[in-house]
């Protein structure tokens, strides 16, 4: 989904793709002061109950919060958490939740929500659960600026060694290589204006689990990528995308790990009735980050409405940048399911 922002909000595009019920998320860098805060949207699917605790992490470490433990969310009902109710004054968060009982679909809007911010809205996508080694696709070019926020929820000083996968490979931003985060605290990274050039992602290499999260901000907007694990399964990604702008553009942009070979991603292209109507192949070199050029495959590309991006046996990590005149927003995208849970049905005796 994507849509304009009010100015209420803040204004600017915002994109997300649908939130699905998960034991344990994290967003990471949203914040909760009177200038800009985030608010927790909390979906119960089930048929019973759920239960849910948040807890949010600065750069201090654990951010005390009030009532956010037991937030409870009846069957087919929404709710919404903001997060400075929970604890205002922090200006960069990372949000954890966990669903105790029942299954819990969860998404954050991080929007300007006083005159004196900076402008623009964004929902922060999930990110992937903490690991050793992380990559943040789906990096801005042209970005005014760029803040990579990494949260350690362990119990040890993390070093985390920050490199930007290009168009050419990955390479260590000179004078942002490093990065120590503090024990179940998080600590922010100014990137350099350099690595915005061309298509880029984010690699995170760390002496300890980590989650991690890139802002940027373009002009009047603001948007956020976030970790994604590696897919060695098919990918969706819409070849268009409604936001209210005719000339709104939807570019795919793929990295590739860099302890796997070079991944020959297979694209394919249908049409609203099903139908297969475009084709082609994307070489991601190991490290580097290529966009998609959905114009350069065979077939009738102009009528493709969704893209589906098979890497085969060779991870890859991607994501969808959705640009127009409000502004840029970044969907990281993640393998559609291809089981789901029914319940058992039997006749009745």
């Amino acid at each position: 989904v994507a849509a304009v922002a009010p100015a209420s909000l803040g204004g600017g595009l915002a994109a997300a793709s649908c939130a699905a019920a998960a034991r344990d998320r994290w967003f990471v860098g949203a914040g909760t002061t009177a200038e800009r805060s985030g608010t927790l949207v909390l979906a119960n699917p089930g048929e019973g109950p759920a239960v849910v605790d948040v807890t949010l992490l600065g750069p201090d470490g654990p951010v005390e919060t009030v009532d956010g433990t037991g937030i409870v969310v009846d069957p087919g009902d929404a709710v919404q958490v903001p997060l400075d109710d929970l604890a205002a004054g922090t200006a960069d968060v990372a949000v954890e939740v966990v669903t105790r009982r029942g299954a819990v679909g969860a998404a954050l809007l991080d929007a300007a929500v006083s005159g004196d911010a900076e402008p623009g809205t964004e929902w922060v996508p999930a990110a992937a659960p903490p690991s050793r080694s992380q990559v943040l696709p789906g990096g801005v070019r042209g970005a005014d600026t760029r803040t990579l926020t990494v949260a350690n929820p362990g119990d040890s000083t993390a070093t985390v060694d920050v490199e930007v996968l290009g168009p050419d490979g990955r390479y260590a931003p000179r004078g942002a290589e490093q990065l120590q985060v503090p024990a179940q605290g998080l600590a922010t990274l100014d990137l350099p204006a350099a690595v915005s050039a061309r298509a880029f992602g984010i690699g995170l290499t760390s002496t300890e689990p980590v989650v991690g999260g890139l802002q940027s901000r373009v002009g009047d907007d603001v948007t956020h990528t976030a970790s994604t694990p590696a897919s060695r399964a098919a990918l969706v990604a819409p070849a268009t995308v409604p936001t209210g702008e005719d000339d709104a553009t939807a570019v795919v942009q793929v990295s590739g790990a860099d302890d796997a070979p070079a991944a020959v991603v297979s694209v394919r292209g249908y049409d609203a009735g099903g139908q297969q109507v475009a084709r082609g192949r994307l070489q991601v070199p190991p490290g580097a980050t290529v966009r998609l050029d959905a114009g350069a495959l065979e077939g009738r590309p102009d009528d493709a409405v969704v893209l589906v991006l098979d890497p085969g046996d060779v991870p890859v990590h991607a994501a969808l940048v959705v640009t127009g005149d409000d502004g840029t927003s970044v969907v990281p995208l993640r393998p559609a399911p291809a089981l789901v849970d029914a319940p058992s049905v039997s006749p009745l005796p």
